[in-house]
């Protein structure tokens, strides 16, 4: 069974989000506009303290990953009342382990393109999506480079950018696996294998 990406198991979270009804929201505080260039400099590792002065404080917090020891918080465009930045932090060190760029229609990272080139140092693999429903075959694809902890989440039919998630280096995919069997027994969730569109 091919493991999960890290991808995944964050947009499994972020779709799940919009089922909590008791997630702790707090009204949006953006220190600064939101924008790629900023969320990619955030450095992985950094303390909660640090990212709430460079983006403010979070749209959302989800208390439901800390089944897992993880807790999620959210980044709201104003503008357009979209998700645009997933961060999650270790609960125990405070300290920021992954992050998530959503990409969505009409917006310049959604060239595959133009995205792949800001990343020269990337060796990226590419890898369709696990066909999972026998109906409908999956549209998403993968350009990941483990050693650098860069997943580029795309669209095949319309070869455009979907999000970017960047994780500590090396971080093995096969715990997010094992860490996605506890959370669906603890939940009582069908399966958080199978990608939520």
């Amino acid at each position: 069974m091919k493991p999960i990406t890290i991808a995944s198991y964050l947009k499994f979270f972020l779709i799940l989000s919009l089922f909590i009804a008791s997630c702790k929201s707090t009204p949006p505080s953006l220190a600064t506009t939101l924008s790629f260039s900023l969320v990619e400099q955030i450095k992985l590792d950094s303390k909660k303290e640090t990212i709430e002065q460079i983006l403010g404080k979070p749209t959302q917090i989800l208390p439901v990953a800390s089944l897992i020891g993880e807790i999620a918080w959210l980044y709201a465009e104003t503008k357009r009342n979209l998700i645009r930045a997933t961060l999650v932090f270790n609960i125990k060190s405070e300290k920021l382990i992954s992050k998530t760029w959503e990409i969505y229609d009409g917006y310049l990272e959604q060239n595959i393109d133009a995205l792949l080139k800001k990343f020269p140092n990337a060796k990226f693999k590419r890898q369709n999506a696990k066909w999972i429903n026998p109906h409908i075959a999956p549209d998403e694809a993968y350009y990941e480079d483990h050693n650098l902890g860069l997943s580029i989440e795309i669209r095949r039919l319309r070869n455009e950018a979907r999000s970017i998630t960047w994780t500590m280096p090396g971080a093995p995919i096969d715990k997010r696996e094992v860490v996605c069997e506890k959370f669906q027994k603890k939940s009582g969730l069908v399966s958080c294998k199978n990608k939520i569109n």
